[in-house]
C-alpha cells in the first residue's frame, strides 16, 4: 500500500516532535519534511508535493493565514490539517473560508488528531468540538435575506445532505444514480439559492437546519 507523505509546519520544536512521533508510529505514513517558517515550507512544497501538511498557521512571524493560500496555490492536491490553539474567531473563520476542512486544537487527544489526518486524506471533513462550537456560533445562513431550506427541491436537499456529510461527488453520483456533472450542477444551484459562498457555509447550513449532525 502507498505510503502517504507528510510535512509538519510548526515553529515549536516540541509540537513538531510530538506530531512526528505520532505519525511515524503509524503504518503507511512518512514524514518527509519539517518547516519552522513560511519560506521553508514554500521550498519544501516545491520539492516534495506531499499528500498532507499539518500546520499551525497561528504563529506570527513564522506562519499566517496567507500560508494556507500559498499551500493551495503551490500544491493543489496537498491536503491540509490545522492543529492550532488560535482563539481569535475572526482568524479561525478566515482559515475555514479558505477551504480548511480538518481543524483540531493542540489540546485534542491523539485519536482526534489521527481522525483529522485520516479524514483529510479521504477528502472528508473533521472538526473538533471547540471548532464546531465556533463555526455554529457564526450561524451561517440565518440572515432573513438568505435562502431557506424551502427553496430547495427534494433532490437538492439530498445532494446537500450528502455533501455536508463529507461524501465525494463520485460517491453521491453512485448513490443517487446521476452523473457527476449533475451532482456539481445541483451543488452550484444549492449555493446560489441559499446565497452561500463556501463549502463551510454549506456544511453549517445543513447542521443548522437539522440535515446532518456532528
Amino acid at each position: 500500500m502507498k505510503r502517504h507523505t507528510v510535512i509538519i509546519a510548526d515553529p515549536e520544536f516540541l509540537s513538531r516532535q510530538g506530531l512526528k512521533a505520532m505519525i511515524s508510529s503509524k503504518p503507511f505514513y512518512e514524514v518527509v519534511g519539517e518547516a519552522k517558517r513560511h519560506e521553508e515550507l514554500e521550498m519544501l512544497l516545491q520539492r516534495e508535493s506531499p499528500d498532507l501538511i499539518i500546520i499551525d498557521y497561528n504563529q506570527h512571524g513564522y506562519f499566517g493565514t496567507e500560508t494556507i493560500s500559498m499551500i493551495s496555490d503551490l500544491s493543489p492536491t496537498t491536503n491540509i490539517v490545522v492543529v492550532s490553539d488560535d482563539d481569535d474567531k475572526r482568524s479561525i473563520y478566515e482559515v475555514l473560508e479558505r477551504g480548511i476542512s480538518n481543524y483540531v486544537t493542540k489540546k485534542c487527544e491523539e485519536h482526534e488528531i489521527q481522525m483529522a489526518i485520516d479524514s483529510a486524506l479521504k477528502s472528508q471533513k473533521f472538526y473538533c468540538s471547540k471548532i464546531l462550537d465556533i463555526i455554529v456560533s457564526k450561524s451561517f445562513g440565518n440572515n432573513p435575506k438568505d435562502g431557506t431550506i424551502d427553496h430547495l427541491t427534494e433532490r437538492e436537499r439530498d445532494v446537500l445532505t450528502q455533501f455536508a456529510s463529507g461524501k465525494l461527488a463520485k460517491e453521491i453520483s453512485s448513490e443517487l444514480n446521476v452523473s457527476i456533472h449533475t451532482v456539481y450542477t445541483h451543488r452550484k444551484n444549492i449555493m446560489k439559492k441559499l446565497k452561500l459562498n463556501s463549502p463551510v457555509q454549506l456544511v453549517m447550513f445543513a447542521v443548522n437546519n437539522g440535515l446532518v449532525e456532528f
